[in-house]
C-alpha cells in the first residue's frame, strides 16, 4: 500500500509502517526541500504539487500532516479519490467543519482514520495489554510530554 503525505515535514510525518506491504511512494509538499529529504531517505518521489497526490496512479494510501487548516480539504480530496486516509488531528478547529467533513465522507466508501500520535507508541500499547490482562486497575488520568520527536528510522535493506 504505498503512503503519501502531503505538505507534511520530516519532524511531523508519521513513520512510514515496517508492514513488507506499506511502501512510501510519495512525499508531497509546498517546500520542496523537506518533500525531498523525506523522499531520499524512503527511495519515494516527491513534488511540490500536493493536489498531484489526489490523482496519484501509485498512491493508494494517503498520510495527511499538513496544516490543520488544510486537513479538512486534503482528507475530503483523498477520501473522493478513492484513497484510504490517515489525517493527523486536530481535524479542523471547528465542530461545524468537522461535521460538515463527516457529512461528506459518509457518501464515500474508503477506510479513513484519524491519528491519535500515540495510539501505536510502544508505551500506550503495553499499559493498555496490562489493563487488557488486568494486571492493571482503572486508569483516571494520563499525561505525557514529548520535549523532542525522534529521527524517522531509516529503512532496513
Amino acid at each position: 500500500m504505498p503512503l503519501s503525505a502531503p505538505a507534511a515535514s520530516a519532524t511531523s510525518t508519521p513513520r512510514p509502517s515496517p508492514h513488507p506491504g506499506a511502501t512510501l511512494a510519495l512525499v508531497a509538499d509546498p517546500f520542496g526541500d523537506a518533500a525531498q529529504k523525506l523522499a531520499e531517505v524512503y527511495g519515494a518521489r516527491h513534488t511540490t504539487d500536493v493536489d498531484s497526490v489526489f490523482t496519484d496512479e501509485g498512491v493508494d494510501a494517503v498520510v495527511i500532516g499538513s496544516p490543520t487548516p488544510l486537513h479538512i480539504p486534503h482528507l475530503l480530496a483523498a477520501a473522493k479519490a478513492g484513497k484510504a486516509v490517515l489525517c493527523e488531528k486536530p481535524i479542523a478547529l471547528d465542530m461545524r467543519d468537522v461535521e460538515a467533513a463527516r457529512d461528506e465522507l459518509n457518501a464515500v466508501s474508503v477506510p479513513v482514520m484519524f491519528g491519535f500520535n500515540r495510539r501505536f507508541d510502544p508505551s500506550f500499547a503495553a499499559v493498555h495489554a496490562q489493563l487488557e490482562e488486568g494486571k492493571r486497575s482503572a486508569i483516571w488520568r494520563t499525561c505525557s510530554s514529548s520535549r523532542a520527536t525522534p529521527p524517522l528510522p531509516r529503512p532496513s535493506t
